[in-house]
This record gives structure tokens, sequence and C-alpha cells, in this order.
């Protein structure tokens, strides 16, 4: 089976493309390394440099792919508000563009990487399911929310099925450790491993929901292998929650360092947190997390200690 990968040089287009190959899966991928590296991609992966806003470049691809994996974004809230123009046109535009490259390669399947932003900021704090009205407070939110619902109806015009994937707080090794505008986790191991200080921007008793790299990359993995492909949107997510404070805690016990915290104006679009429901993808494709939060945060700190 041929599977085309956008944002292959990124922290988990790179980390599916490592596994499918090793499952002996033609793979293909493009990056315009605007948060991804070059190094990250496997050798033995084919891959051209190419940006998703360039409709033109795709016409330069083989249109012999079977799945379309859609990882490639602007995937920070924080910089959303800093470049909205460019966030519109890669989050909703060039997913337009993956889109119509998916049917023209008349592909079995679209998997589309969205995001918990799209839920916004709930007023009380709970664990939700993908039946939560979305209604983003950031940017970035927004927009990974317009292109789901371009995709749904397109997807039902064409009668090509698209599955969206509403991740939530994905962290592990290979991400992205000296960038501070997105993934909390990385955020703070960063400031424990190479800064005198821990920033932390907000309150300490925000909460988030953590949910490890290769329990994502098993949840893609399944649905390929499953032929259950039909058009859907799922939460991938641990079901619980922890406090930024429990987070620094246990990064500080795992590394064995301890550094003051000093305090900074929240990001723009930040919000108190809340944690997916997992039900609904659990049932219908048998998945199960293999990665508590103590454990993935052990393998993360000590790849980056090596």
């Amino acid at each position: 089976m041929n599977i085309f990968i956008t944002g292959i040089a990124g922290f988990i287009g790179s980390s599916l493309a490592i596994r499918l190959k090793e499952k002996k899966y033609k793979v293909f991928g493009i990056d315009n390394f605007f948060s991804g590296s070059e190094k990250n991609i496997p050798k033995n992966v084919k891959w051209k440099k190419m940006d998703i806003r360039n409709e033109e470049d795709f016409k330069k691809i083989p249109k012999n792919f079977e799945i379309i994996i859609h990882t490639a974004a602007q995937p920070s809230a924080a910089k959303s508000f800093l470049m909205p123009l460019y966030d519109q046109e890669t989050n909703v535009n060039g997913t337009y563009n993956v889109y119509k490259f998916a049917k023209n390669c008349h592909a079995k399947l679209m998997i589309n990487l969205s995001s918990m932003a799209v839920y916004g900021s709930p007023k009380k704090t709970r664990i939700i399911n993908e039946n939560y009205e979305p209604r983003p407070v950031s940017l970035y939110g927004n927009s990974k929310l317009c292109a789901e619902r371009m995709l749904e109806i397109l997807s039902e015009y064409d009668k090509i099925p698209v599955i969206n994937l509403r991740l939530f707080n994905v962290y592990g090794p290979g991400q992205n450790i000296n960038e501070l505008d997105q993934g909390m986790v990385s955020i703070y191991l960063h400031y424990l491993l190479y800064k005198k200080q821990i920033l932390v921007k907000g309150t300490l008793d925000r909460i988030r929901d953590f949910i490890y790299i290769d329990d994502v990359v098993d949840a893609i993995v399944l649905i390929i292998n499953s032929n259950l492909y039909k058009s859907n949107t799922f939460n991938i997510s641990s079901k619980s929650t922890t406090s930024v404070k429990n987070l620094i805690k246990l990064l500080e016990l795992i590394v064995q360092k301890k550094k003051k915290i000093i305090f900074g104006k929240a990001t723009s679009g930040d919000i108190f947190g809340f944690g997916g429901n997992n039900d609904k993808f659990k049932k219908m494709y048998k998945w199960k997390t293999r990665f508590d939060l103590r454990k993935g945060l052990k393998i993360m700190s000590n790849y980056y200690q090596i």
C-alpha cells in the first residue's frame, strides 16, 4: 500500500513514517520545513520539499497513493495570533489542496490530524466527547475547525472518506524541545534541562490531557490496517488530566532537577483546560493506550539527556 504523508519532517509525521516503514508500507512525504527538520525524516523514505499552500506543486507528484495522512500545519495557538494569514493559508487553504490531491489520487481514505483546540475553553472542567459544540478561542483552533468542516462537506460530496483526529497534547521523543511556543511537556523539559528557571505563562492549576506519541501512531496504524474507511471525527486522548503544577513536579522527579518557577503573562488563546473522552475511537478501532504519563515522560527525558 502506498501512503502519502504531509509534514513528514515534523514530530508526528516523522514518527508515523518510521512506524509505517517498519511495517513495510511504501511511504512518500512532503514538508516545507517551517517547523520540521530534514534530520527527522527516515533515511529510507522518499520525500520532496514543498509547501501545501502551493497547489501547483501537487501536480509534480505521482498520483498513486491509497492513503493520504495530513499532519502538516501551523501548529501553535500562540503563533496563530502573530501570523494569522499564514495560519489560515496553511491550515485551511493548504488542507484543501491536500484533499484535492487525495481526490486526484482516487485515494481510499484521507486522515486529517486536527486538534483539541477546536473545542475552545469549556466553562467547567470536564472530560468532553466529540458531541461537545466546538467554540475555538484561538485563530489556530478556528482554522483547524474550518478545515474539519470543509473536509466533511467535500467528503460527502465526492464520496471520499475523511477521518478527522482531534489530537490532545501529544508529547514524546522527537518533539522539538527548543520550540517554546508549542508543546507544554517539551517546553517545561527544555527549561529544566537548559535554563536556570522555569517560566510558566499562566497559572499552575491549568490542566491538560497528555497523549504519548506512540499511542497516537498506534491509532493511525489501526485505522489503516482496519479497512474501516468511513468518514468520522474522533478524540485521540488519554481520558485523564494533569495540572501544570503536577506536570512540573513529575518532570523534576524524573530528571532529578528542581528549579525556581517564575510567572509570565498567559499566551493569547490559552485556556484553563479539559480532557478528552476517547471511548468512541476505542470502541470503533479496539485501541488501547500503552503509555501513562510517568512512563512516557521517562522515555522522553532519557531521549534528551543521552
